[in-house]
């Protein structure tokens, strides 16, 4: 597991637990950090992450849906500019379905991507891979109807009654 970038997750009623896995930390590159979803206690696991790319974080939907945060596979890069920004993908465990569903502009990327389930909504920061803060973003699960919804967001969470 990689520190600092994401905990594992159970799904929200079976014995699913999603996870990145991958050695190394980001300085290291952005490479070889895989999403996985292993059925307990079978230890049957899946991964997620297609060739050439890697996860910097995740949210379970639903037992068959979960959404990451995902870059293009690099070396690090002390220059900004050379960085890969990562956008939003919505993944179908029982389709074998994957589809990119955020297209943050050209420098900024979509991270910490979290499910609200009393809105049926996903929400997540897009920023610079370098900066602490951004902006605070919600849309359908699907991506479609992307709102701003607050700016300068370090951090966030939801806590629903």
């Amino acid at each position: 597991m990689i520190l600092h970038l994401d905990v594992p997750k159970w799904a929200p009623s079976e014995n699913l637990l999603g996870y990145i896995a991958g050695g190394g930390r980001i300085v290291m590159g952005f490479k070889n950090k895989k999403l996985k979803v292993t059925e307990l206690p079978a230890y049957k696991t899946i991964n997620l992450t297609p060739p050439k790319f890697a996860e910097m974080g995740f949210t379970w939907v639903n037992d068959q849906t979960l959404i990451s945060s995902r870059v293009d596979e690099s070396e690090w890069s002390n220059d900004p500019q050379k960085r890969p920004e990562p956008n939003l993908c919505l993944i179908h465990l029982n389709k074998q379905q994957q589809t990119r569903i955020t297209y943050p502009k050209t420098s900024f990327g979509d991270y910490n991507p979290l499910y609200v389930k009393s809105a049926n909504k996903i929400s997540w920061i897009r920023k610079k891979l370098a900066q602490t803060k951004g902006d605070l973003w919600i849309a359908d699960i699907n991506g479609k109807n992307p709102k701003l919804w607050a700016r300068d967001v370090e951090g966030y969470s939801f806590f629903v009654e």
